[in-house]
């Protein structure tokens, strides 16, 4: 097969792929199939476990900039890695660096009604003992000096990454 036949032949697929493609999309919108709702922070609904599969995706597909994290880590290490009791948190989702020498991280607290301050407080002395853990490797020294804690309706947030500015517009997106 010539060169301009494959050619067309490519063409007329991806065309193919193309008109599957819409043809989908509006059968989604005609027939309202979405994607499960992630919830909201004003409606106190998130799904930490769908957040928590989305933070992958951002990360896989490069839209964030971020080492790979572990899976979710329990809620029984919050007082042990953050000095949070489970009577500030009604959940927690807490996503740390598959590497050791990365301090990259996303935690959520959904706190109990009042209890914000506190968690806020914490976290911010939390990122404090990481400067001084971190101290000998200015990269990530660095990169937990721009963490920030964010609070959000009932929800505080910590993020430390490389890519904290895109990675907090998304969160303020959930409210």
């Amino acid at each position: 097969m010539n060169r301009k036949a494959l050619e067309n032949r490519r063409k007329k697929r991806s065309q193919r792929w193309l008109w599957l493609g819409c043809l989908f999309m509006m059968l989604c919108l005609a027939f309202g199939c979405s994607a499960p709702s992630l919830g909201s922070i004003e409606q106190e609904d998130l799904d930490l476990t769908q957040l928590s599969a989305l933070i992958d995706e951002h990360i896989a597909s490069g839209a964030w900039q971020m080492e790979v994290l572990q899976d979710p880590i329990s809620e029984d290490h919050c007082d042990d890695i953050y000095g949070i009791q489970a009577d500030l948190y009604q959940e927690v989702l807490i996503r740390r660096s598959l590497i050791d020498a990365s301090c990259e991280e996303i935690v959520v607290f959904h706190c109990v009604e009042g209890r914000q301050k506190e968690v806020v407080d914490r976290l911010k002395a939390y990122q404090e003992r990481r400067k001084a853990e971190y101290e000998a490797l200015p990269y990530q020294n660095t990169l937990i000096q721009q963490g920030e804690v964010v609070e959000t309706g009932n929800y505080v947030f910590f993020v430390c990454s490389q890519d904290v500015a895109n990675m907090i517009q998304y969160i303020s997106s959930l409210a």
